[in-house]
């Protein structure tokens, strides 16, 4: 069990303060580094709040619509974290909690100067803490939660009175808990664009300040080790600088056809099929050979006597199926006398994932001949 101190800001920080007020880095565009916790895909985490012992009143309004928010609809966000990750639901027995808490020293790493924190990374007992500044503001500062009343005030740099996004922070913490995305310190060559893992949470009014989903380079990492939740969703953006990746859009995609030559009679119909697919390497892990399901896969045709092709002259839609083909198509000839065709099969790539012409065309052919056949 490991526990993290998110930020730090302050003379003991010099770093993170550089992050914090917006100091241009390298951008590695690279999947965060993480590790795979949980042995089952979608692992169930439900959690609780943790109201301290003596408390008689329950946390204010915005702490619950922060964290459910963040846990229960940002986190699994379609868009932005298309993997089997951790699914989190808020119960009144769940082993995970989380704790608005007044302590003025991190529950984490005991340090004073901190916003939130996260323990028991990778495990169903996690913790998340987030700092109530209104009863233990740090000693040197006017930190506060732009949550509190949905606005901030102008900032000081001479009082400090830095405002923070409560989701901005939840959806850092939870990256820890469900992919132990981690430590912070090696992802601070990514940009603000590409993780929300970075050492520091950018404050109000800077870049990401109110960034509620995972990045595309954490949503890279989370699909390595735990695959796609649904094959017919979109991949992260990130995928160009792994081994076996490539520019412009990371993974390399691949078109097959089950036969090169496919035969029938005159006036009939010839049925090819394949697969498009992710293309089968160690390097992507569990996306390996993934199907491209609801991906458009396009066909040039010529007759074999020709060296000119027409251009889309049909196209086909691949499904979910796995292993084996997941794409099929009819073709007809108007012909009436003996001809064969050359086709030539490709998928033309997206966000995350490479035109299938980089691993070259499935090529096949169809002859319509006289009876007998």
């Amino acid at each position: 069990m490991r526990a993290h101190r998110m930020k730090l800001i302050g003379a003991t920080a010099a770093a993170a303060l550089a992050l914090l007020i917006g100091v241009t880095v390298a951008q590695g565009h690279s999947p965060v580094v993480g590790e795979r916790r949980f042995t089952n895909d979608n692992q169930p985490l439900p959690y609780k709040f943790l109201v301290p012992a003596g408390a008689t009143t329950p946390y204010p309004a915005w702490v619950y619509s922060a964290t459910n928010g963040a846990l229960t609809a940002n986190w699994p966000s379609a868009a932005d974290n298309n993997s089997r990750t951790a699914i989190f639901s808020s119960t009144a027995t769940g082993a995970g909690t989380v704790e608005y808490t007044p302590q003025n020293t991190s529950p984490c790493s005991g340090l004073m100067n901190w916003i939130q924190c996260s323990s028991g990374w990778g495990t169903t007992s996690f913790k998340i803490y987030i700092r109530n500044f209104l009863v233990q503001p740090d000693p040197t500062t006017g930190w506060r939660w732009y949550d509190t009343a949905g606005s901030c005030p102008v900032y000081d740099s001479t009082k400090n009175n830095a405002c923070y996004y409560a989701r901005r922070g939840l959806i850092h913490e939870v990256g820890h808990v469900a992919v132990h995305l981690a430590p912070t310190a090696a992802h601070t060559s990514e940009l603000e664009t590409d993780t929300v893992m970075r050492a520091a949470q950018p404050r109000y009014n800077l870049s990401g300040w109110n960034t509620e989903t995972l990045r595309e380079c954490d949503e890279a990492r989370a699909q390595l080790l735990y695959d796609v939740r649904n094959t017919a969703g979109p991949y992260a953006g990130c995928f160009d600088h792994i081994a076996g990746g490539a520019s412009p859009n990371g993974l390399y995609s691949k078109a097959t056809v089950a036969a090169s030559a496919y035969t029938v009679c005159l006036g009939t119909t010839a049925t090819a099929t394949g697969r498009l697919a992710i293309l089968t390497t160690t390097n992507y892990q569990e996306l390996s050979n993934n199907p491209l399901s609801n991906r458009t896969l396009w066909f040039d045709r010529k007759p074999s006597t020709s060296s000119t092709w027409t251009p889309n002259v049909a196209s086909t839609t691949a499904s979910n199926a796995s292993p084996g083909s997941n794409w099929s198509r009819a073709f007809t000839t108007s012909a009436t006398t003996p001809i064969t065709y050359n086709f030539r099969a490709y998928y033309l790539g997206e966000t995350g994932v490479n035109a299938s012409l980089a691993q070259g065309y499935a090529l096949f052919n169809i002859t319509w001949k006289s009876a007998p056949c």
